[in-house]
């Protein structure tokens, strides 16, 4: 050929290669990981087919060469072939003196070690992903590795002449280092690579490639990795060879399962060494072997979190969620809300099913070893699955009057479109379910009963304390109608749930962590008598119980009438509403409810001039917020300091998924996940709460008011003074603003340019501007520059 070989030889007299007079074609490292492409979608991530393998395909036999000596040694008369010797002695330098393979230059040379095997087959087969070749591997004994070119057995191959590219390595004495012993330093061939798989590059080194995005994902999206392996290495990847990478990057970083069985119970045991109080409660099969207890269900919460919990309102929602990987189980989990009205997981539990004895256990354990002796009356959420309406009917801590059962009303609404597929009925079955006065709650039975019997009737067989919002008593919900915490928790473990068992109990303790310490530094900084979130909640509301006009009724009983006010886009509005102050009722039944003021106690809370603090419920100040962040967790020692836990642990073998490819990742769709037009509202401003625009958009009271507080403060004392006398005017009330804001330009000589929030002195000589008026705002806007400036703030 016209190309020239570089072709290099150890020269070692005790180790020339004189004669290749035998050949291994059977290869213990198969490199062909898939042969047939797939169709997928990135949703359901099918499976790899069953007949994408990690094997080659089976390599015919070579004809028997006859050995021809070696060229240019003509007085060499009886020299050993390099097969004659599994190792090699160690040279007599240190480690210091040895030219060890680099992975970012990735280049290989004779004479080059190694750390062991493994890393000659990942630079091997990078190097001929490089180079566009395939390999197979000559010689597959433990101390010795040789691999050719795959092109010599290519049957497409018609060139006279066979490939000469090798390279042997072998095992030092005394050492798990690889030495090469020989090397070719190119390809002699056209390569074989079909459809750009290259089949030297295996699943396991597409892991090595991946691992960085598997930490921050276990489930790293199999589509994602086959554009991560073509962007960094040119080669398009089958998409089982893809899910056998994410898989192995998995086993690469967290173990394998059975690994992580045997290491739980001494990681579960560091972990309540290094924070004490947390809580780790174990059930194990009855007829598990003497030497070894088989695994069936573990308990676990986190003493931070069991202290944050005695700060939170008395709800909890339960549910489960089944696991991704290997080991078939259901991870049991309850949740509740902070002050800021976030999620706030309070105990885990691994189960093996979903049944009435697991869930009676986890409830047990929850009230035994999690819940406050002084929070008795607890109320649970779930879907109404039958393990946990029999754990609740049975348990004594559980029953009523001890505990509240409630239903999740997305799931009774759900069971309730599997019998009636309507949408109108759908919505109706909401509006009764969520309502909290008695006269919509009676008309809307009556609309359905008069369009649906059926349907009535089914509503009818619920019990209604179970399900409804109006008629549960004693307002044990505090207005959370749905499971929907412990369903975004289910997606906050989405990926986490491909872990193995002990790196999934460690992942819930690092995102424990993560998120306590988020919520800490919140409380620390807020300076609000609520939380963000629910500060934000209680401005809204305060402003809107500006609109409202109060009449006292009874001063002796503190009960007074909230009439709101009529809305013209839509005619709602106008209707009275009942206040009991004293009692801390409302006629509308939000404030019992949630037991957070509704815009109607705001207004008379105002119109008594009375401390607005009074009218929520503890559990939703500033200082509750710290309380259940006021805490700490230490981090676990590494694994080697771990103690050992006095017995070992081992998976149960009958959970173990033994059907090809992988479990179903993602739960079916079903009724809760479609999406109805009909019921699509429209947009609504977050200032005046009517449909059909946004705050950014209009001049509206809310925002005026702030613009002239942000960019005007000296005019402050005089919109609060003027506000108090015509609130119920919305457009007195703009007028004063812009022309307070004119008069303030034209007697400070601040003028403000469209697109800017920068003030810069008007000219002298500029002719001074007459006042807007909201009419010739509305014709032309752009002769207000303040909207163009409220735009930017907004």
């Amino acid at each position: 050929m016209e190309t020239q070989l570089e072709e290099s030889t150890y020269t070692n007299l005790d180790y020339i290669e004189t004669q290749e007079s035998q050949h291994n074609y059977h290869s213990q490292d198969n490199n062909d990981d898939s042969t047939e492409e797939i169709d997928e979608t990135e949703d359901s991530e099918q499976s790899p087919s069953e007949y994408e393998t990690e094997e080659d395909a089976p390599i015919p036999p070579l004809p028997q060469h006859q050995s021809k000596g070696l060229t240019g040694f003509p007085y060499l008369n009886d020299v050993g072939t390099e097969m004659d010797a599994d190792y090699i002695p160690l040279d007599n330098f240190g480690e210091e003196d040895m030219v060890f393979w680099d992975e970012q230059t990735q280049e290989i040379g004779l004479n080059m070690y190694f750390i062991n095997k493994r890393q000659v087959d990942y630079a091997v087969r990078l190097w001929n992903v490089n180079h566009n070749r395939e390999i197979y591997m000559a010689d597959t004994r433990p101390k010795v590795y040789t691999a050719k070119c795959k092109s010599i057995h290519d049957p497409n191959n018609n060139t006279s002449s066979q490939c000469l590219w090798t390279i042997t390595a072998r095992k030092l004495k005394d050492s798990n280092h690889f030495k090469v012993t020989k090397w070719t330093n190119a390809h002699s061939c056209f390569t074989t690579v079909s459809r750009n798989n290259n089949r030297a590059l295996r699943s396991a080194v597409v892991a090595t490639h991946i691992q960085e995005q598997v930490v921050a994902d276990a489930s790293f999206p199999v589509k994602q990795i086959q554009a991560i392996i073509k962007e960094k290495l040119s080669v398009d990847i089958t998409y089982g060879k893809a899910w056998a990478a994410r898989k192995k990057a998995v086993e690469n970083i967290y173990g394998s399962w059975e690994k992580n069985f045997d290491e739980l119970p001494h990681y579960l045991l560091a972990l309540q060494q290094a924070n004490t109080g947390t809580v780790v409660e174990w059930l194990h099969h009855p007829n598990s072997p003497s030497h070894c207890s088989i695994f069936k269900y573990v308990f676990w919460a986190f003493l931070p979190s069991i202290i944050a919990f005695s700060w939170c309102i008395p709800v909890i929602s339960i549910d489960a969620t089944h696991l991704k990987g290997q080991y078939k189980g259901k991870i049991l989990m309850a949740v509740t809300k902070n002050a800021n009205n976030m999620i706030l997981p309070v105990a885990y539990a691994l189960v093996d099913e979903e049944t009435n004895e697991s869930w009676k256990w986890f409830l047990q354990q929850f009230a035994d070893k999690v819940q406050d002796p002084r929070q008795r009356k607890l109320c649970v959420i779930s879907d109404r699955h039958a393990s946990t309406k029999h754990a609740m009917d049975n348990l004594p801590a559980w029953k009523e009057p001890n505990a509240h059962h409630r239903f999740c009303l997305r799931h009774v609404r759900s069971n309730f479109m599997q019998k009636f597929k309507n949408v109108s009925l759908k919505k109706m079955c909401w509006e009764i379910g969520s309502t909290t006065q008695q006269r919509k709650y009676d008309r809307l039975m009556s609309e359905l009963e008069s369009t649906n019997k059926e349907a009535w009737r089914y509503l009818k067989g619920i019990d209604e304390r179970k399900w409804t919002l109006l008629f549960d008593r004693g307002n044990c919900r505090w207005g959370n109608l749905t499971t929907n915490i412990s369903e975004c928790m289910n997606n906050v473990l989405r990926g986490a749930r491909l872990l193995p068992i002990r790196a999934l109990i460690e992942y819930t303790f690092k995102r424990e962590v993560e998120q306590y310490h988020k919520h800490y530094k919140k409380a620390r900084d807020c300076v609000t008598v609520f939380p963000e979130r629910m500060w934000n909640l209680f401005h809204a509301r305060e402003i809107r119980a500006r609109e409202h006009r109060v009449y006292t009724y009874s001063e002796q009983d503190q009960r007074y009438m909230v009439e709101t006010r009529l809305q013209t886009s839509d005619d709602s509005g106008g209707s009275p509403y009942t206040v009991e102050y004293g009692n801390q009722t409302c006629s509308c039944g939000k404030w019992q409810v949630y037991r957070f003021p509704c815009s109607h106690a705001l207004a008379v809370c105002h119109y008594l001039g009375r401390d607005p603090k009074q009218t929520s419920n503890n559990r939703y100040y500033t200082d509750s917020y710290r309380g259940q962040y006021n805490d700490q967790y230490y981090p676990v020692p590494h694994y080697q300091d771990w103690l050992f836990a006095g017995w070992t642990l081992c998976g149960d073998a009958s959970k173990i998924t033994i059907v090809r490819g992988r479990r179903r990742a993602r739960r079916m769709h079903n009724e809760m996940d479609a999406s109805y037009p009909e019921e699509r509202t429209g947009r609504r401003c977050s200032g005046c709460k009517q449909t059909g625009h946004r705050i950014t958009s209009v001049l509206t009271e809310f925002n005026v008011f702030h613009l002239v507080y942000w960019k005007d403060a000296q005019l402050v004392n005089h919109v609060l003074l003027f506000d108090a006398e015509c609130t119920s005017d919305f457009k007195a009330f703009s007028t004063f603003c812009i022309h307070a804001i004119s008069h303030r330009r034209s007697t400070t000589g601040l003028s403000y340019a469209p697109n800017t929030t920068t003030e810069q002195p008007s000219s002298p000589s500029s002719p001074s501007r007459s006042s807007p008026t909201p009419s010739s705002i509305v014709s032309n806007p752009n002769r207000f520059p303040y909207l163009d400036l409220h735009q930017q703030i907004f």
